[in-house]
Parts: structure tokens; C-alpha cells; sequence
């Protein structure tokens, strides 16, 4: 294999058409796997948010700002945290539950046709 065979094989549309076999390993979860994308993208944006609040109270609190704005951004900043929490946690679950399942029928694949083998193959010798 040359070089500029192997780099197109790794760029572009070349590359990613050695997935498409394993992509029926993926059937049946597509919903699980665009709720884990959009899980993602949610825990990514609260987590961004986080420095926000964060800057915002330290801004009230060397301004000297009544203690209910006070309040309110410590709040705030509660709520954004256990959100970001609760969206990488849900994310991890089903990213697992997608992983195992997707490496169970992988391994279904791969070992079914080796189970099929005839046993007095293995004795000869």
C-alpha cells in the first residue's frame, strides 16, 4: 500500500467507509444514541455557563450588592451545577448501556462462526 493510498484511506469518505459494516451493530439504539448527543451537548453548554454565574458572583460580591441578588446567583450557580451533574451523569448511563450492547453484539459476531467449528479439528495432531 503506498503512501498516498493509506492517507486517502485515512481522510475523507475513504476512511469512514470501513465503518459502515459495524454500523448495524448499532441498530436499535439510534434514539438512545441521539439522546446521549443531545445529553452531551447540554452538559457541555451548562458546564460553560458555570464560569459565567461564578464571574457574576464575585462581581456582587466586591460591589458590595444586597444579599438577595447575593442569594439569587449562589442559587443560580446551585441549579446550573446540579443540572451539568444530573447531564453527564444520564449521559455516562447511556453511553455505557449503548457500549455494552453494541460490544455484546460484536462479540456475537465474532465468536459465532468459531463455535460452529467441527471438534475434532482441535484434537488432531
Amino acid at each position: 500500500m503506498s503512501d498516498d493510498s493509506a492517507r486517502k484511506n485515512l481522510s475523507g469518505r475513504a476512511g469512514l467507509s470501513i465503518l459502515k459494516p459495524y454500523l448495524g451493530l448499532l441498530q436499535g439504539q439510534y434514539g438512545q444514541l441521539v439522546l446521549m448527543i443531545l445529553l452531551m451537548i447540554f452538559a457541555t453548554v451548562i458546564s460553560l455557563a458555570i464560569p459565567l454565574f461564578a464571574g457574576r458572583f464575585v462581581d456582587a460580591l466586591s460591589e458590595g450588592l444586597p444579599g438577595a441578588t447575593r442569594r439569587k446567583l449562589v442559587l443560580g450557580l446551585a441549579v446550573l451545577l446540579l443540572l451539568q451533574l444530573a447531564g453527564s451523569f444520564f449521559y455516562a448511563v447511556i453511553s455505557a448501556k449503548v457500549g455494552l450492547r453494541t460490544v455484546t453484539r460484536l462479540r456475537r459476531r465474532l465468536f459465532a462462526p468459531l463455535l460452529e467449528l467441527p471438534c475434532d479439528a482441535a484434537w488432531a495432531g
